[in-house]
């Protein structure tokens, strides 16, 4: 395990009026996946990924020795994360309702209502990481 003070940081944002936690807890596996499959080999080792052996010899794999920090939002906060973390370049995705497996697709023609984001996920060096966090406050 790497002793050093860590330089980079996982950080999500939840949307904090969503009540249903069945929907924030798929968003936030969703989120994960996708920010771990599509990191780069640099930011992978960033991520410091360590392999577990429990007690019963059972091997798991790609657990990061990182902290998650959990934060919350209006819609428009996550928006602002987001659009923050990518104009610092950092790896991140926003996941917003309407992208669910079983959401509406609006009828050709008519323009889509402003996405309601649910989560945003953000990876990268600690200070930009903290810079595009904004007017988030630490999930209670």
């Amino acid at each position: 395990m790497n002793s050093s003070v860590p330089t980079h940081k996982f950080t999500l944002a939840l949307n904090k009026r969503v009540e249903d936690t069945t929907v924030l807890f798929m968003e936030v596996i969703r989120a994960a996946l996708s920010v771990g499959t599509n990191a780069t080999a640099e930011e992978r080792n960033a991520m410091q990924f360590l392999n577990f052996l429990d007690a019963d010899g059972n091997d798991h794999r790609d657990i990061s020795a990182l902290s998650l920090i959990i934060m919350r939002g209006t819609s428009g906060e996550l928006k602002k994360f987001g659009d923050s973390a990518r104009e610092r370049r950092l790896r991140y995705v926003s996941i917003t309702k309407n992208m669910s497996a079983n959401s509406a697709t609006p009828a050709a023609g008519n323009k889509p209502a402003e996405p309601e984001y649910v989560a945003v996920l953000a990876f990268g060096g600690k200070s930009d990481v903290e810079s595009a966090t904004g007017r988030l406050s630490l999930w209670r």
